[in-house]
């Protein structure tokens, strides 16, 4: 490519929304079809990471300790990590979903994420962009369920709805989406590698701050910035999404997963499991 062009190429400026979405990497989990034809099913759950549902029949009450809404045919839901939600089909026509389930890296990117793309009025979702979208990953999962090329297909079309998600959150809020600070994440990721690296050993804020030569102080108003909470509760959320990826990734015993990640015993990693997800361990 001739230089001067190069040289024009870099001089053009990424929007925000550019710049966060180039930051992260997406992995798609699962996907899969949900029929009921019980109106009255109702599941209370936690999960560890993202989840649209698509809903092409019936209508299904969503609640968390954010909300409760309605949603009914043609429209979705995304679920967000490490938040307590209750689900319930009304009516009496069967509920059916199709759900698609995703985690990203790096980790302290998730909050930011979420806050861009988790507004969707009724004007967007009747845009035939979004319909498009929508329709796409609705038809892979319904036939193309575990054919070649299955996850790489459901990767793009998500990608496509995440950019629709996002431009439209910044229509609807007016402004443009800014990203953390660079510093902050940084301390925050500091915290995670010496966590990982440190997986048998109890999680001390004030270790993690004394051996990075930096406050508690800081290391806190960082983690409030990326995170929405404090170091303590982020990171021991962090390590239950590992014991929750060691869970469904390997054959490890639940003595042998506690004993990996730092917990004194089986039933203490339950203990603490429980708290965040709602159910143990045990019924993965």
């Amino acid at each position: 490519m001739n230089d001067s062009i190069t040289n024009e190429l870099k001089k053009v400026k990424k929007d925000d929304i550019s710049i966060l979405l180039d930051s992260i990497e997406l992995e798609i989990i699962g996907a899969s079809k949900w029929k009921g034809n019980d109106y009255r099913h109702s599941i209370n759950f936690i999960l560890s990471n993202f989840q649209y549902i698509f809903i092409t029949q019936g209508s299904v009450k969503i609640e968390s300790q954010k909300e409760s809404i309605i949603h009914t045919e043609n429209e979705i839901y995304l679920f967000e990590p490490f938040t307590r939600y209750s689900m319930e089909a009304v009516g009496s026509e069967p509920l059916v979903f199709y759900y698609l389930a995703f985690d990203m890296t790096p980790y302290t990117k998730r909050n930011n994420f979420f806050h861009t793309i988790e507004n969707l009025d009724q004007e967007f979702r009747l845009g035939s962009s979004f319909k498009r979208a929508y329709q796409q990953i609705v038809d892979e999962i319904e036939n193309y369920e575990n054919q070649p090329g299955y996850y790489k297909a459901l990767e793009v079309y998500l990608w496509e709805l995440i950019i629709l998600m996002a431009r439209n959150s910044i229509k609807e809020k007016k402004e443009t989406v800014q990203g953390k600070n660079t510093r902050a994440e940084n301390l925050v990721n500091i915290s995670i590698c010496y966590v990982e690296k440190h997986l048998k050993e109890p999680i001390s804020i004030e270790k993690i701050a004394k051996e990075n030569f930096i406050g508690t102080n800081t290391l806190y108003k960082a983690f409030k910035e990326v995170a929405s909470m404090g170091p303590s509760q982020f990171l021991s959320q962090y390590k239950l999404h590992l014991v929750s990826k060691c869970l469904t990734e390997t054959n490890l015993s639940l003595e042998e997963i506690a004993n990996r990640y730092g917990y004194s015993s089986a039933s203490h990693l339950s203990k603490n499991y429980k708290k965040l997800y709602g159910m143990s361990p045990r019924k993965w």
